[in-house]
């Protein structure tokens, strides 16, 4: 390459300038990425090339200081005859930087690999940054996405999907949304709709057209879409949690004339609405919403058999060990305490029903319980003024008060799609099964996870994006045989664990109809099938829980046994073996399951348990509100520091402005001025207000007035002060 010849780098591949050629030549280097920097002798005719290639902006990146730097371990004396040698923040090597002119960074260290241990080209890398934000307006404010700074939004309450998106973003998985109408024309959502030669794929089911545009009265849909997959990094409004999948809409309910705050249409359309998204190549189908259940009085709201053959048609897609299977997924509702048992559509096993927590890891105010929902997803909980979820809306616009299981439900959609993804051979069961396996254990204490790892309020945890794809990365040679590790699905006809002894009808599979909105006392039944006998609180069984003193074993909840610990006295514990194992957060000792304190089984008299109080919020109250271990760790940006902060320091000036603000045995208190600056009479002249009365450095002497050039001398001045006056008369003469 010629002395005046000069490389810069436009994010694509190195472009090599050179008066003598034109036009332009495109070089690919062997690392694409690497930028190679000499010198150019007409700076004049660089400068109109760059203009003229259109790479004004790179011109930054084209100055003679970014010159070639080879890394090298050696004899500095020897390796400064190819350049500038800098040491480095590593004990003996160092750094070269090459000169101008003809340069060749990789053939100058392969040179110096003759008299240095080792030489390299410290290469231009593009980087990643790790984990992925985005550049849309409310994604900082999205805080069921990724870790906010939000002090009502509790630390891990979120489906990281900003560290999925390191792996994937979606792209190549479809995910179906039936529901209202919806605003396709979006612009977070109209790239991320499925098209074909007719344009976009939809369809109204509801009055039996290709256009499910949003009627007045619905556009529920519509925040659907953009909590599933709203198109991300377009400088724009939202994202989703799956911001490159694609999505078709299918309206199935009509607002019409009755009442605007309901949805009508015949239940068939629900069945027509699956097959169809199913058909245009959906491998997952959500469904934020269901069948009206009474919240006072529920009775159970049967499947239609339409609908249920449906599901079973697309669940059994394939019908042999590894075949794909659609996933169906149903937001549980949002009728507080009541069992989704009472709701035959999103408590039919074949699918996933998702419930709500808040943003604190509690259960929403508003959430439906029971064993029929297998997992939570952050949404909102206005009862106790915890934000909301952030979504597209109607008009190009955005919504700020999504929520309800509404919300829920989209967000697993987008996390199985982000796995559908990154592992599209995986079948229906293996995809539920590593959902289910990673979700995350919250508020175990509350939860009580049992042996299975299913709370009757937390399903298996809330929805872990990264969690799930990085366990579908694990599994995924075992998978490959096309079943499961010990997850059955009910009813697809297909033995997914290959184990003949966990079928995929009957036992575990035989499903519980409800007869009662609460269980009836001594009947020894589970009417409002919570999956508790004779237990009149759903989920909430009766009796002395885990640690409790007992007598009797029935005097214990439900699962425990009154076991006799010694100078411990008697406990309600589990009893566990290799084919009875513990539940979540305890650990089997000598056939007793104990609870875990620092990782560690213990005794009862050991283990305290937490209670998550005032949601999970810090407060100076001497408890764990949080429950994570440490008392009174009150954040320093919560709204209970900020709020004694300005307490402690209000109307005052000065260093004594300086006080913060310290938590102690539950109470407030505020630290004094600085004992080594506050002052009665300020002394100090140091630019501070030491005696906090509103003025600075008042009693420090000013600057002395500049001396006059023949100031008075004293005696031992006498002869400059002669010279002075000498050199003043002489002055005058001159003057004259």
């Amino acid at each position: 390459m010629p002395s005046d010849t000069f490389v810069v780098f436009d994010g694509k591949a190195p472009l090599v300038y050179s008066p003598r050629r034109a036009p332009v030549e495109r070089v690919h280097a062997p690392a694409s990425d690497r930028l190679t920097r000499v010198d150019a002798r007409d700076a004049w005719a660089l400068d109109r090339w760059l203009k003229d290639a259109g790479l004004s902006a790179v011109k930054a990146r084209a100055d003679r200081q970014l010159l070639p730097v080879i890394l090298a371990r050696g004899d500095p004396r020897v390796l400064a005859r190819y350049g500038a040698v800098e040491a480095s923040a590593t004990n003996g090597v160092y750094r070269v930087r090459l000169g101008p002119g003809l340069v060749d960074p990789e053939a100058i260290a392969r040179a110096l690999k003759a008299v240095a241990s080792w030489a390299e080209p410290d290469e231009w890398i593009r980087y990643d940054l790790r984990a992925v934000t985005m550049d849309d307006p409310f994604f900082p404010s999205l805080w069921h996405l990724h870790q906010t700074a939000n002090p009502r939004v509790g630390a891990g309450v979120n489906v990281r999907a900003d560290e999925a998106w390191e792996i994937t973003r979606g792209a190549g998985a479809i995910v179906g949304v039936l529901d209202d109408g919806f605003h396709l024309g979006h612009p977070d959502l109209a790239p991320q709709l499925v098209t074909d030669e007719s344009g976009v794929v939809a369809h109204d089911f509801a009055e039996n057209d290709a256009d499910p545009t949003a009627h007045a009265g619905d556009g529920h849909g519509t925040k659907v879409l953009g909590v599933i997959g709203a198109r991300g990094n377009d400088g724009a409004g939202v994202v989703g949690v799956c911001p490159e999948c694609k999505m078709i809409a299918a309206r199935v309910f009509s607002s019409g004339e009755f009442n605007a705050t309901q949805l009508y249409g015949p239940m068939s359309v629900a069945a027509d609405g699956m097959r169809f998204v199913a058909d245009k190549g959906a491998r997952i189908i959500n469904n934020s919403w269901g069948p009206q259940i009474s919240p006072t009085s529920p009775s159970y709201f049967a499947m239609p058999a339409y609908v249920k053959d449906t599901i079973t048609e697309l669940v059994r897609r394939g019908a042999q060990p590894g075949a794909a299977g659609v996933l169906i997924i149903w937001a549980a509702g949002n009728n507080p305490g009541q069992v989704t048992g009472f709701d035959g559509w999103a408590s039919d096993p074949r699918c996933l029903a998702v419930g709500a927590l808040n943003s604190v890891g509690g259960l929403a105010a508003y959430a439906n319980i029971g064993p029929q929902v297998r997992i939570m997803a952050p949404s909102s909980d206005a009862a106790r003024k915890l934000p909301f979820v952030i979504t597209a809306d109607g008009n190009d616009g955005f919504i700020q008060t999504f929520g309800g299981s509404s919300a829920a439900a989209p967000m697993v959609s987008g996390a199985a799609a982000l796995v559908l993804a990154q592992h599209p051979a995986f079948s229906l069961a293996q995809v539920i099964e590593v959902l289910l396996d990673s979700a995350k254990k919250v508020t175990p204490d509350l939860a009580k996870y049992g042996r299975t790892g299913q709370s009757c309020t937390r399903g298996f945890g809330m929805i872990d994006a990264r969690a799930a794809l990085d366990l579908a990365e694990a599994r995924a040679a075992g998978y490959a045989n096309g079943f499961t590790q010990d997850f059955e699905l009910c009813d697809d006809g297909i033995d997914n664990d290959n184990n003949p002894a966990t079928p995929d009808t009957g036992g575990a599979c035989t499903r519980c109809i409800p007869t009662a909105s609460r269980d009836l006392a001594g009947n020894g039944l589970d009417d409002d099938c919570d999956g508790y006998v004779d237990n009149p609180t759903p989920c909430q069984p009766t009796g002395n829980n885990r640690c409790e003193a007992c007598q009797l074993s029935s005097e214990c909840q439900i699962d425990f046994a009154c076991v006799d610990r010694g100078s411990d006295g008697k406990r309600c514990l589990r009893e566990c073996s290799d084919d009875n194992p513990c539940a979540y957060a305890e650990g089997c000792v000598a056939g007793v399951c104990l609870p875990l304190k620092n990782d560690a089984p213990v005794e009862c008299s050991v283990y305290v348990p937490c209670t998550v109080s005032n949601d999970g919020l810090e407060l100076c109250d001497n408890l764990d509100n949080d429950c994570n271990g440490t008392v009174d760790d009150v954040a320093a940006g919560s709204q209970s520091a900020l709020s004694q902060t300005d307490a402690c320091v209000r109307e005052l000036v000065g260093v004594c402005a300086e006080r913060v603000s310290v938590c102690s045995n539950g109470v407030w208190s505020c630290t004094p001025a600085p004992a080594d600056r506050l002052e009665e009479v300020e002394t100090l002249c140091d630019g501070a207000d030491n005696d906090c009365d509103g003025e600075t450095d008042e009693g420090c002497p000013k600057d002395p007035p500049p001396k006059p050039r023949c100031a008075a001398a004293g005696a031992g001045d006498a002869w400059p002060l002669l010279a002075c006056l000498f050199w003043v008369l002489l002055r005058r003469r001159r003057v004259r």
